[in-house]
């Protein structure tokens, strides 16, 4: 996945807009989604392992595998890990001979990282302090697989705690809001529904086209609006 999108503020780490954790109350006039004392994303400077650093993108026999791994990150936080995992599963059967200097690497690479979402000023809200505690009991589990000699183990479990710190990004944030809202909207697609639902189709649609532009402080805006119109949030 290419982590376009909003560049580093201040610390290099923060894109302010708001909080996912709002109440479902009914809203009659849009609040205001800039407080500085929340945040949507991060956004991470240093960079985040692959799936064909584990693999080695250049073979053909798992060019499969590399391929459904950045196509997960398409979709929102639930199904792609749903994905990713099924493909784990398949990385460990068929890639058995992970090397120690990759593992090795996969392990600096998370530990600089999750550093880095550490280092973010004051308290992170719900929706990124979870990822960031699942990446540090990942990272654990993958150093100590690494001290038993299990390479390709200690590999898998790094890019778990990798993907933990990804989903915490603006392009995963903006996706997961944006699939949560058209799930929502599914049984109206007919054309059967209300002015909030023809509100929130343009939203969401403005949410895309955002995405697609690389605009993501505007993806998660219209799509964090969608939802607090349908009344529906990420898990």
């Amino acid at each position: 996945m290419n982590r376009t999108g909003a560049k580093s503020i201040g610390a290099g780490l923060v894109l302010t807009a708001m909080s996912l954790l709002a109440c479902r109350a009914n809203i009659t006039a849009p609040d205001p989604l800039v407080f500085p004392e929340t945040r949507s994303a991060l956004d991470l400077v240093v960079p985040l392992p692959r799936l064909d650093e584990v693999v080695g993108g250049a073979r053909p026999e798992v060019q499969d595998l590399v391929t459904q791994w950045a196509a997960s990150w398409d979709y929102g936080i639930p199904r792609g890990r749903r994905i990713r995992e099924a493909l784990y599963d398949q990385v460990r059967t068929r890639v058995p001979d992970v090397s120690r200097s990759v593992a090795r690497s996969l392990l600096d690479l998370v530990r600089s990282a999750l550093a880095e979402a550490r280092a973010v000023p004051g308290p992170l809200p719900l929706h990124l302090a979870l990822p960031v505690s699942e990446a540090a009991h990942r990272l654990a589990d993958a150093e100590k697989a690494y001290s038993l000699q299990d390479w390709t183990g200690s590999a898998l479990m790094a890019m778990r705690g990798a993907d933990a710190l990804r989903e915490t990004l603006p392009r995963t944030v903006a996706l997961s809001l944006l699939h949560a809202a058209e799930e929502a909207l599914a049984p109206f697609e007919s054309g059967n529904g209300t002015q909030l639902h023809l509100r929130s189709w343009r939203l969401v649609f403005g949410a895309r086209k955002a995405i697609e532009s690389g605009d993501l402080a505007r993806a998660v805006q219209r799509a964090y609006y969608a939802c607090r119109l349908l009344g529906v949030f990420l898990p």
